[in-house]
């Protein structure tokens, strides 16, 4: 008896991975069908239209930063830091450090580089926010 349940409590924490990665990819591919419409709506990236330049060093894939902006880009709307902070563990299965994502996005803010600050500890997408203030 103790097999079957260890191996259904095996079972289980399988199921549950394979989620997490199944959100990973899903969440993955959204931001890149969000951005394949972007391109064929007007010709190119919204993160070039406007008072955004292009960074001058792209976001480092897997980084805090990177899963930041992929959990953005999914919600579509601003999150609180806490928040954040808590999908990006959910989606990245590793533990973030609030003080070190809220320092590294304040530089993209202080910057006007694809994040900014709608409320105190409040975070969005600038391509996602940007038009949108005020309304």
């Amino acid at each position: 008896m103790p097999t079957m349940t260890g191996d259904l409590i095996s079972a289980i924490r399988d199921k549950q991975q394979r989620i997490v990665n199944l959100r990973r990819e899903i969440l993955a591919l959204e931001a890149e069908l969000r951005e394949a419409k972007a391109i064929l709506s007007s010709g190119k990236p919204k993160r070039e239209v406007g008072r955004v330049e292009i960074r001058k060093r792209p976001i480092r894939p897997n980084s805090t930063v990177w899963w930041a902006h992929k959990v953005l880009t999914m919600e579509r709307k601003p999150l609180h830091i806490d928040d954040l902070v808590r999908r990006v563990e959910e989606f990245s299965g590793h533990s973030v450090r609030k003080t070190t994502l809220v320092s590294n996005l304040s530089r993209y803010v202080r910057a006007s580089d694809t994040f900014m600050r709608p409320d105190e500890g409040v975070y969005s997408l600038i391509e996602v926010d940007g038009g949108n203030e005020g309304g």
